[in-house]
């Protein structure tokens, strides 16, 4: 196997983790509250739509660049070879999705899923299920995030993983206070709501990125407090963050 191949390879096996990690609670969610039956009906026509899809925007890998192995969040990675390159072990480093191209992969195939469920339930029902679906995977990610510390998270620590959300350009920010208990900022640019619009998702938008974001902290860091007025998803002008780390009496 060349070493364009196998980047190629452990890319596609990625994207089916990635494609995975939203599909498996969707239909979970889908049997507890239309049966098994339906769910498998709803889960069938959403392969069918997918495969007819002619426009898919998440074919292509992104270049090869030296990084840890992909994952909820990955963390920056260097410049790494181009495809057919070696890394210094002789082994063409795997790619290194950022989590914008995450939430591309995860919003192509939920909004064929969304799709199918709106034709079998109605949009309303759709909605609740992806919503509660999207924020359980966020609350278990937080919690897996949160237990490599090994302590409780404060907002030191929530601030030196936030970088991560903003790579590659996702988000352009302006960071209005910093400290364990507080954490207070601005996004002025936000490419997740930028690519769900191009893919034909602007409504889902805010169900599959922006409700993440306080189930996130519900589970990374449960006693902090996220209260947000507005969203560039929505049509506003920023998105304003503000966490404050709720003190022990």
């Amino acid at each position: 196997m060349t070493g364009t191949d196998d980047y190629l390879s452990r890319y596609l096996l990625q994207k089916k983790t990635v494609e995975a990690r939203i599909i498996e609670p969707i239909v979970g969610l889908m049997e507890r509250d239309f049966g098994a039956e339906t769910a498998r009906d709803v889960s069938l026509e959403a392969l069918r739509l997918s495969a007819l899809d002619r426009d898919d925007p998440a074919v292509t890998p992104p270049s090869p660049r030296a990084g840890p192995e992909e994952g909820e969040a990955s963390g920056a990675g260097a410049a790494g070879p181009e495809p057919g390159g070696a890394s210094p072990g002789g082994r063409t480093p795997a790619p290194v999705m950022t989590i914008l191209e995450q939430r591309r992969l995860e919003g192509r195939v939920v909004g064929f899923f969304h799709q199918a469920m709106t034709r079998a339930r109605g949009l309303e029902k759709a909605d609740a299920l992806v919503g509660e679906a999207v924020a359980g995977a966020a609350r278990q990610a937080g919690a897996e995030e949160a237990a490599k510390l090994g302590r409780p998270a404060d907002l030191a620590d929530f601030a030196r993983i936030l970088p991560r959300w903003a790579q590659g350009g996702a988000l352009e920010m302006a960071v209005l206070a910093e400290t364990p208990v507080r954490l207070d900022y601005d996004v002025t640019r936000c490419k997740y709501a930028e690519t769900y619009r191009q893919m034909g998702l602007a409504r889902l938008g805010f169900l599959l990125s922006c409700g993440r974001d306080g189930a996130y902290m519900e589970g990374y860091a449960p006693k902090v407090k996220m209260t947000r007025t507005t969203t560039i998803m929505e049509g506003g002008r920023i998105c304003d963050f503000r966490y404050s780390l709720e003190e022990d009496d």
